[in-house]
């Protein structure tokens, strides 16, 4: 006798063996219980669009990791383009979310963007997120000679 559930539910009844045997219990309870296929549904929230950041500073934005599944889920990395930071890795559970820092640290005055990518065991859902943000030259400080001059006299 073979058990496919076809739901997540209990299940039970009679299992009748029909047979020219003249004497005996040709009956037996069955029962069994279907449970739900473990689903890891990934998603990701966040504002990971940084904006204007001044080379040699950094700024920094959280990215939400979500698992709207029925089971836990593992992430074993993140990868981040260039300019980009973050360090996590562990599981979430069932429904649960888990806050990563991503840190942008610009190296250089030019645009920086790229996609960050969750890698995970999740079973379905969106796995990526985009990034943004440009370094700005550091400011240049000026003065007037003559208001130091001034100053000496």
């Amino acid at each position: 006798m073979t058990f496919t559930p076809t739901s997540a539910t209990s299940y039970g009844g009679t299992v009748t063996v029909n047979s020219d045997k003249t004497s005996g219990v040709n009956t037996i309870a069955a029962s069994g219980t279907g449970t739900a296929v473990p689903t890891r549904i990934i998603s990701l929230g966040g504002n990971l669009a940084f904006g204007n950041v001044t080379v040699g500073n950094n700024a920094q934005a959280t990215l939400t990791i979500y698992n709207t599944g029925n089971a836990t889920m593992t992430v074993s990395s993140i990868s981040y383009p260039s300019g980009f930071s973050g360090n996590w890795s562990g599981t979430i559970g069932a429904g649960g979310s888990q806050g990563v820092t991503v840190t942008f640290s610009p190296t250089s005055a030019t645009s920086y963007g790229g996609t960050v990518t969750v890698n995970s065991d999740a079973t379905s859902g969106v796995n990526t997120i985009t990034a943004s943000g440009t370094g700005t030259a550091v400011p240049r400080a000026s003065f007037r000679w003559a208001a130091i001059w001034r100053l000496g006299t």
